[in-house]
């Protein structure tokens, strides 16, 4: 099984980097098709990617589901939006929170918070360009779960404060995160928290939001 193995240096085929490899259904040709992975076993994998002087980010290697379209109350997937767990025993993850596993299981009855709580990681690798360039649903992907994030997808109404809390937005079907100020308590599970303080990468914006740190715990 592959839930303790960490990786330093991901074979990652013809991409430049885990943010943005990519296998399935939007691979390039050639490089095979999804779940024929290099290696049967990766899925589920974490990997680790240090960055000078900001500590290191982590990745964890997940399926996005092919039912993620634009014909779904959430849209297309889109780099920044946060996914969540469809089926944690294959890896799986959904931008749309109706298919997420808490609301699968039945606690979605509790309210939207319950169905955006089981919040995955973050898609950071890119969804639009050339066709074979981009992820799509069905493809695996490294979603970015720890360390800074530039590309987090932030509710209407930022920006926010470094040190502010970042949660799963139930206000909206778009999956994004929400700003809760420091001083409150978040009131939901925290997948992160504002860090504006990085030179030359602005500050976060209303729609999208510059700088995070993000604080999600990958499964075993």
């Amino acid at each position: 099984m592959t839930n303790t193995r960490q990786y330093w240096t991901p074979y990652l085929g013809p991409f430049s980097n885990v943010e943005t490899f990519h296998q399935g259904g939007g691979t390039p040709t050639g490089f095979g098709q999804f779940p024929a992975l290099f290696d049967g076993g990766e899925i589920g994998t974490r990997v680790i990617a240090t960055q000078a002087g900001l500590g290191s980010k982590q990745y964890q290697l997940c399926q996005i589901d092919s039912g993620a379209t634009s014909s779904t109350p959430a849209g297309a997937i889109a780099q920044g939006q946060v996914m969540y767990w469809k089926d944690r025993t294959r890896y799986i993850v959904t931008n749309d929170s109706r298919f997420s596993d808490a609301s699968i299981n039945g606690t979605a009855g509790l309210g939207a918070a319950a169905a955006v709580s089981p919040v995955a990681g973050v898609l950071v690798t890119p969804t639009s360009g050339a066709t074979g360039t981009v992820a799509v649903p069905g493809d695996a992907v490294y979603l970015q779960q720890q360390g800074l994030c530039t590309v987090l997808l932030v509710a209407s109404g930022g920006p926010g404060v470094s040190g502010d809390w970042l949660v799963p937005n139930a206000s909206a079907t778009v999956p994004q995160a929400a700003i809760v100020i420091q001083a409150n308590a978040p009131g939901a599970p925290v997948i992160g928290q504002v860090f504006n303080r990085v030179s030359g990468t602005g500050n976060p914006s209303s729609g999208t939001l510059s700088n995070a740190i993000l604080q999600i715990t990958g499964i075993p």
